[in-house]
């Protein structure tokens, strides 16, 4: 499809509703949220993940997602606790959520062609969000901010509020839920 304006901060915000409503329907499990702004977590660890790419084709950009769900093994991360399908007992067919995916992208792309699409995407997106309302640590190369996970601004940033009441408008960053300083102890 082809998009003249709105934000393409949507595209990994839909693709997350993609792969969250695709393993859902898969799985039926209703433990599944999303860590800002594209990892899927099962009951708190991460199942699953996406990275999104762009490119310049002449006057155009071209994107590329690529998504990452742990049927049968789960990935060693130091930062993030994972785990897998399989090891919760779930159905793990990777075909199956593909055929999913590919249904449930489709759907969230055509949405963001709408005229209201970023308002649609975010309010379903932050029905779906973990840790809202909680404590979140912003991991930059430079350093890290804490404070409370307060919601999406109309781009799909991540909106976090600092104990100075300031609030922060975050583009990228490593997240962490809770409290980082009792996840290091």
């Amino acid at each position: 499809p082809t998009r003249t304006s709105g934000p393409p901060t949507a595209l990994p915000l839909l693709a997350a509703l993609a792969l969250l409503e695709a393993v859902q329907q898969v799985t039926a499990s209703q433990h599944l949220r999303i860590k800002w702004p594209n990892d899927l977590l099962l009951n708190g660890k991460k199942l699953a993940g996406l990275l999104l790419e762009s490119a310049s084709l002449g006057e155009n950009a071209v994107y590329t997602i690529g998504f990452g769900v742990n049927c049968i093994e789960d990935l060693d991360s130091p930062l993030y606790p994972s785990t897998n399908l399989a090891a919760s007992a779930l159905p793990s067919d990777a075909g199956a959520i593909f055929n999913a995916l590919t249904e449930r992208l489709s759907h969230w792309l055509m949405v963001w062609l709408a005229n209201d699409s970023m308002d649609t995407i975010r309010s379903h997106w932050l029905r779906n969000a973990s840790g809202l309302g909680g404590p979140l640590t912003a991991r930059f190369s430079d350093g890290e901010i804490s404070g409370v996970f307060e919601g999406l601004d109309g781009e799909g940033y991540l909106q976090l509020r600092l104990i100075s009441g300031e609030l922060r408008q975050i583009s990228a960053a490593d997240i962490f839920l809770g409290n980082l300083k009792d996840a290091r102890a």
